[in-house]
């Protein structure tokens, strides 16, 4: 029988990895192409108050599990630099203009980074979990309904990041039991993995010109902005304000039945996370000391 190996200190990259002598674990990112693309200009996340869902989405293949055996699946959206970042060098969608003798163009360092929100804030649990070997691996695990967002206190659940600071999302993969106390469940064996290509810095307004157009590009729901005889400036400002009437009049069902009868229930339809009493409760069990350290 295969099982995961009790790593509490050890992160591990993407690729397979052997366990105890065991088939090894490998996760795959699907659309690795279309994340290289925004990655080779320094890929930004919107963060806004109600929260705005990743694009490019984060979905991955897993190969390699026992498939008798439970897991959990969790993403954390992990700080990935210990600095604050600010883009220069060229007009930006926030007014600042560009100075024609500065020599530098794009993302550079701006001081140290800020105090990043804890941990139970920064997690989400995927709404299939526990599920067994065979689930995850019967099809494409993704985190479509995962939403981002700069409010710190925030009620719906969301991954609560800064702006202007650089993330990379990692996914963990912990054995569980069919029926497992999210309260016990990061003292189990787990394996982590992340994808350097999918590193990102959360902004509240795009500020790279190449990464608007690629969102506009590729995102399917920015298909009307892609006509000519716009600029693009004015395209991102009519695509910035579409989907901001879209999340201020949207309530999917897990959203709202959290709202409206208080029930923390995990749909297998929709994202969630535990409520934030359990969150809390949760942190204490995720120490990690090489992030912790000063």
């Amino acid at each position: 029988m295969q099982v995961l190996s009790y790593y509490p200190s050890m992160m591990y990259n993407c690729g397979p990895h052997p366990v105890d002598g065991h088939q090894a674990i490998d996760v795959k990112l699907d659309n690795k192409n279309l994340w290289m693309k925004f990655h080779n200009h320094t890929n930004e996340m919107i963060i806004t108050k109600l929260g705005r869902r990743m694009f490019p989405s984060f979905q991955v293949t897993v190969e390699g599990l026992d498939r008798r055996l439970h897991y959990c699946v969790m993403m954390e959206v992990a700080p990935s630099s210990r600095r604050r970042h600010k883009y220069v060098g060229c007009e930006s969608t926030s007014g600042s203009v560009c100075d024609g003798e500065s020599k530098v163009r794009g993302w550079t360092s701006a001081g140290a980074a800020e105090p990043q929100p804890p941990i139970h804030k920064r997690i989400y649990i995927h709404p299939d979990s526990p599920a067994t070997g065979s689930h995850w691996m019967n099809q494409p695990i993704n985190f479509t309904k995962l939403k981002l967002t700069n409010n710190v206190v925030d009620h719906h659940n969301n991954v609560v990041l800064c702006s202007m600071h650089k993330y990379i999302p990692k996914i963990w993969i912990i054995l569980s039991s069919p029926n497992e106390n999210m309260m016990n469940l990061f003292s189990q064996p787990s394996l982590t993995f992340s994808f350097p290509e999918t590193e990102f810095i959360a902004v509240t307004a795009y500020q790279n010109e190449s990464i608007t157009k690629l969102k506009i590009n590729h995102n399917p729901f920015a298909k009307g902005f892609r006509e000519t005889g716009k600029s693009c400036k004015r395209k991102l400002e009519i695509f910035n304000k579409s989907l901001q009437d879209e999340e201020d009049n949207s309530c999917d069902e897990q959203s709202c039945r959290f709202s409206t009868s208080g029930d923390s229930g995990v749909s297998s339809n929709e994202g969630s996370s535990p409520p934030p009493m359990i969150q809390e409760e949760l942190q204490s069990k995720f120490y990690r000391p090489w992030l912790d350290a000063p």
